[in-house]
C-alpha cells in the first residue's frame, strides 16, 4: 500500500494531491477535529457571520465588537479549519478557493472538485463494488499485501459516503483466500462467530497462521538440503572407479598399521622402562 510523507506532524495537515483526496480527506477530518471539535462543526454545520436586525426589520452584519464570546468562538474555529485547508494545498488550487468566505465552503469546493456531483459519486462507488467482488487473494501474496487492498477500497468508500462493516471485509476475506488456509478457517469457525469477529483480529489470526507455515516450511527445506547433500556425497562416491576406491581403502590399511604399530612399541618399551626400575643390586 502506498504511503504519503506529508502530514505526519500533529501540527501540520496531510498535503492534497491529485492521487489522494479519499486519503487526504479522512486525515483532514480528523487533523481539524484535533484543532477543535468546533472546527470541524465550522466544517459540517456551516458558519456565518452574526447578524443583527434592526426596527424596520433591515438585516445586516453584527458590528465585530457587538459579538459574544461565543460568536467569537465559532468564527475562530471557522478561520482555524479554513487556514487548515489553505495550508495543505498548492497554489493552483488555492485559487479555487480564495475567495470562499467559510471553511465549509472550501471544503465543498475541493469536495465536487475531486469527487464530482452525486451521480459521479454514485459511478465510482459501483467502481470501487466492482473491484471489491472481483479481488481474489494470489497464492504468493501475503495476508498483509491483501488485506491492504481491501483497506484502500473501504477508505475510498468511506470517503465517498459509503462504509464496509467489519462483518462485510472479515466475509470477502475468508471467501478470498486460497486452499492453503483452509483448516486454519475450519478451526477459527469453530471456536469464533465470524460475523461478531473485528476485521483486524481476523487479519491478525491468518497473519499468524501464515507466519508458522513459513517456519515449518524453512524447517523442512532445510532437511531436505540435509538429505540433498548426502546422495550427492553417496553418488559421488559411487561414481568413482573400482581402481580408485581400492587406492583409498589401501591408503587407509596403511596409516592404520602403521598407528597399530607405534602403540605396540610404545607399549613395550613402557614395560621395558618399568622392568628396569623394579631391578634390585
Amino acid at each position: 500500500m502506498e504511503s504519503y510523507k506529508e502530514g505526519t506532524s500533529m501540527t501540520r495537515p496531510p498535503l492534497l494531491d491529485s492521487a489522494n483526496y479519499g486519503y487526504w480527506k479522512v486525515r483532514m477530518q480528523a487533523f481539524i477535529s484535533n484543532l477543535d471539535e468546533d472546527c470541524w462543526n465550522s466544517i459540517e454545520l456551516g458558519w456565518e457571520a452574526p447578524k443583527v436586525t434592526d426596527d424596520d426589520g433591515v438585516v445586516s452584519l453584527k458590528p465585530r465588537d457587538k459579538w459574544t464570546a461565543a460568536e467569537k468562538k465559532l468564527s475562530s474555529c471557522n478561520s482555524k479549519a479554513k487556514t487548515a485547508i489553505y495550508n495543505a494545498i498548492d497554489s493552483s488550487r488555492f485559487k479555487l478557493i480564495s475567495q470562499c468566505a467559510s471553511a465549509q465552503k472550501a471544503w465543498k469546493t475541493l469536495e465536487n472538485m475531486f469527487e464530482g456531483t452525486t451521480s459521479v459519486k454514485r459511478t465510482k462507488l459501483d467502481m470501487l463494488a466492482s473491484q471489491f467482488e472481483n479481488l481474489r487473494m494470489e497464492e504468493e501474496e501475503t495476508v498483509a499485501d491483501f488485506s491492504a487492498k481491501l483497506c484502500d477500497i473501504s477508505n475510498e468508500s468511506f470517503a465517498l459516503g459509503k462504509v464496509y462493516k467489519d462483518k462485510k471485509l472479515v466475509k470477502k476475506l475468508k471467501r478470498s483466500l486460497p486452499a492453503k488456509f483452509e483448516s486454519k478457517i475450519s478451526a477459527v469457525e469453530e471456536a469464533h462467530n465470524l460475523d461478531e469477529m473485528a476485521f483486524d483480529e481476523f487479519v491478525g489470526i491468518l497473519q499468524a497462521f501464515e507466519l508458522s507455515k513459513a517456519y515449518e516450511t524453512k524447517g523442512k527445506m532445510k532437511k531436505v538440503d540435509e538429505v540433498k547433500k548426502e546422495v550427492d556425497i553417496g553418488v559421488a562416491l559411487k561414481g568413482s572407479s573400482t581402481e580408485d576406491s581400492m587406492a583409498m581403502l589401501s591408503r587407509q590399511f596403511t596409516k592404520y598399521l602403521k598407528r597399530k604399530g607405534k602403540e605396540r612399541k610404545d607399549r613395550i618399551d613402557e614395560e621395558l622402562r618399568s622392568s628396569s626400575k623394579n631391578v634390585q643390586c
